[in-house]
C-alpha cells in the first residue's frame, strides 16, 4: 500500500461502472469534485471525493449502518480498473431500513489479484467470513439493483478482528483526542473520538453497536 494521507475512493469510477445514484437525491454530491484514479505499485490512489472526521458526522450522513458478514466476492474490470463486488448478511441494524438476515451487495475499487490486494489505502478488499460494523450510503447499478459503499471508504469502515473492532478511517490529522483531554475511557462518548482512539479502546461488536446508538445525529 502506498502511505498517503487523506486518500478516499472516488465515487465517479464507480458511477461511470454502475451508473449509481443516491436513492435520496438522486444525485451523489461526493461525485461532482472527484478525480482520475491511478495504480501504483500494487496500491490504487485516488483524488480526494468525501470524507468524514468522527462518528457523530458518520451517523448523521449514513443511510445505512449495519453489523455485517462477507459471505461471497466477485471481481470485475472495466476500462483497466477493476472492482470487487461483495455479498453480505446483515447480523444487527443500528440504523437505517435493512433488516437482520437480509443480503446486500457492496462495491470496492480494486481486487485480490494472485493473491496481491491492490485497493484504496484504509479499504482492503473483503474476504470470505470478514466481519465489520459499516456506515453505508445505497445507490443502484445500471440494472436497478441495489449496491452499497461505505461512507468515506475507509472513514465508514469498522473492521471485527478477533471480537475487537478495528477503525479503518485515516483521518485529517495527526491529533487525537486523548492528546487533547487526557486518557479516554470506555464510557465517554464516542461522538467526536478519532479513528485511532475508538481502536485503542478495544471495543467488542456489543459495546460499539451500543456506543453507536447513544449518539445523537
Amino acid at each position: 500500500m502506498i502511505n498517503k494521507k487523506g486518500i478516499v475512493l472516488i465515487s465517479a469510477a464507480v458511477a461511470l461502472l454502475l451508473g449509481i445514484t443516491g436513492c435520496n437525491t438522486g444525485k451523489d454530491e461526493s461525485v461532482s469534485n472527484a478525480g482520475e484514479a491511478i495504480v501504483t505499485g500494487g496500491a490504487m490512489s485516488a483524488i480526494k471525493a468525501e470524507g468524514f472526521n468522527n462518528i457523530s458526522e458518520l451517523k448523521k450522513n449514513a443511510e445505512e449502518i449495519v453489523h455485517l458478514k462477507i459471505l461471497s466476492t466477485e471481481t470485475v474490470e472495466d476500462q483497466e480498473l477493476f472492482f470487487t463486488y461483495s455479498k453480505a448478511e446483515i447480523l444487527n441494524v443500528i440504523k437505517g431500513n435493512l433488516a437482520k438476515g437480509d443480503i446486500i451487495k457492496l462495491i470496492q475499487t480494486g481486487a485480490i489479484i494472485d493473491g496481491q490486494d491492490i485497493s484504496i489505502m484504509g479499504d482492503p478488499i473483503y474476504r470470505l467470513n470478514d466481519e465489520a460494523v459499516l456506515f453505508l450510503k445505497k445507490g443502484k447499478d445500471s440494472t436497478g439493483e441495489y449496491i452499497y459503499r461505505s461512507l468515506g471508504i475507509s472513514d465508514g469502515r469498522f473492521d471485527v478482528i478477533n471480537s475487537k473492532i478495528i477503525a479503518r478511517g485515516l483521518g485529517y490529522g495527526d491529533e487525537s483526542m486523548s492528546k487533547e483531554k487526557g486518557k479516554l475511557k470506555k464510557s465517554d462518548s464516542i461522538a467526536e473520538m478519532s479513528f485511532s482512539d475508538i481502536t485503542g479502546l478495544d471495543f467488542t461488536v456489543e459495546e460499539f453497536i451500543q456506543k453507536i446508538e447513544g449518539v445523537k445525529e
